[in-house]
């Protein structure tokens, strides 16, 4: 009778104990996670553990992607030849362009990012870290879509994360551009 009752107990506490520990790792591997981390990142003013969670690169070609679709407008059946050429050459020129650009001033785009997160008040870091809890996240396969709701005026703010194979983590890789775009002209105008 005692010894069964051993067996049992070590029996729970090892299925216990391997839930748990499959629980965590599930939770370490996902997008919510990352989030979470970059939060703490700013928290603590470790900038390059947040830049780790970025690919600024993948962003900046994502962005071009987008912004030329918006830039270029509806195809328009009333445009001559000259028009619809010269939208063609700026895409293709921009999608050239800026992604080489944003390579070649990384630095300054970090900075410039970095200078504008420690300039966050400590009331807006928290609700950065609640809007990191609860957070909207569809995800599929190695790829997240997120929505973060501004607490103030309930504006979604979405931007897609991928899983990196090779670092193990998930990172942001696309912005939503109509919703960053109304994000800088709220902070900067």
């Amino acid at each position: 009778m005692k010894r069964s009752a051993i067996i049992i107990f070590s029996a729970v506490v090892l299925l216990t104990a391997g839930v748990t520990g499959a629980l965590y790792w599930r939770w370490l591997n996902s997008p919510r996670y990352a989030l979470q981390q970059m939060v703490l990142a700013i928290q603590t003013g470790n900038m390059d553990k947040f830049f780790k969670y970025l690919d600024l690169q993948e962003i900046a070609n994502n962005m071009v992607d987008a912004g030329c679709t918006d830039l270029a407008g509806p195809d328009k059946p009333d445009l001559d030849e000259w028009d619809r050429l010269s939208r063609r050459l700026g895409t293709k020129v921009a999608k050239f362009v800026l992604p080489k650009l944003v390579e070649k001033f990384d630095k300054q785009v970090k900075a410039a990012i970095e200078r504008y997160l420690q300039e966050l008040s400590r009331t807006e870091v928290l609700a950065l870290a609640a809007a990191a809890t609860t957070a909207h996240i569809d995800r599929q396969g190695d790829v997240a879509q997120v929505k973060i709701l501004d607490p103030h005026t309930g504006e979604p703010f979405r931007f897609s994360m991928a899983w990196d194979q090779s670092m193990k983590e998930w990172r942001v890789v696309a912005i939503q551009y109509q919703d960053l775009k109304r994000l800088l002209k709220r902070e900067l105008f």
